[in-house]
């Protein structure tokens, strides 16, 4: 087990799921397939935390603690190095045969939901954008390339955004064991749909598409039909500016569709430098 806090060992409370844990509305199977997440009205480090308990839906033993482990070594590096946009690793270990994470729960608001929400003010996003990029930015700072920035992965809070599930995030010399396009294709880069190496402007192209979902209210590819024509179109179709649909400062619709140019090098480098270009805007 791996302990981050002091006079607490989770052996001594975590011997069966279903008594220290309060599922909240979800069940194993609707979390990705491959994992699932129950949080807890527990308080053995004095806030709420939650936990993420690996099922056996992994294809081998292998494979599968392969995939635990780089999770446990990414939280590792953001908790490490104290970075606030993400989760904070507080323990590891095993329960009845299931691996499971703890890390701290986030009470915050879905923001894939806040988008279809109509009584919702997507302008209210704009002044939290530039701590968003910079969060992100604080991953590349370290090495890593998340793979999956859209808004089902992030939560916003009374202070901002805060960016989850780090399950198949990699460092930028690049571990594809788990497939080199793996992610979710409406967000994902040309070089990523086309199965490249990636590097940090791979992120900064997702963060492009949510930023204009966020905004729009709507994926700019809304109008493909299958997975195969996203794809695609990540590779062949530039949307059309985002200040043709929505009103937003034109400056920030420039930053939003510099963010997804279709080659690498036309973009931002990094969420550092995107979030500087979003202060300046926003």
């Amino acid at each position: 087990m791996i302990l981050y806090t002091g006079g607490c060992d989770l052996d001594d409370y975590i011997t069966d799921a279903e008594n220290v844990l309060d599922v909240q509305g979800w069940s194993k199977e609707n979390f990705h397939g491959a994992s699932a997440s129950f949080y807890s009205n527990e308080t053995f480090f004095g806030f709420k935390f939650l936990m993420k308990l690996f099922n056996d839906t992994f294809a081998g033993s292998v494979r599968r603690q392969h995939l635990i482990n780089r999770e446990i070594k990414i939280l590792n590096v953001c908790t490490e190095n104290d970075l606030s946009g993400f989760p904070r690793l507080y323990g590891s270990g095993e329960i009845e045969g299931d691996d499971y994470l703890i890390m701290n729960f986030f009470q915050g608001r879905e923001v894939v939901k806040l988008i279809s929400d109509p009584n919702f003010d997507r302008s209210s996003f704009i002044p939290y954008l530039p701590q968003l990029a910079d969060d992100i930015g604080g991953l590349h700072g370290v090495d890593y390339i998340h793979r999956d920035i859209k808004p089902a992965n992030l939560l916003l809070l009374e202070d901002g955004f805060r960016i989850v599930d780090l399950g198949i995030a990699v460092s930028v010399d690049g571990d594809f064991r788990i497939g080199r396009t793996a992610g979710t294709p409406g967000y994902m880069s040309p070089e990523h749909c086309d199965g490249l190496k990636l590097s940090p402007t791979s992120d900064v192209y997702a963060l492009g598409m949510t930023l204009y979902q966020m905004l729009f209210g709507k994926h700019p590819f809304f109008k493909a039909t299958s997975t195969k024509e996203v794809m695609n179109w990540q590779i062949n179709k530039m949307p059309r500016p985002l200040s043709e649909f929505v009103f937003v400062p034109e400056g920030l619709s420039r930053v939003v569709m510099k963010a997804l140019a279709k080659y690498p090098d036309d973009r931002f480098r990094n969420g550092h430098e995107m979030a500087d270009a979003l202060a300046r805007v926003c």
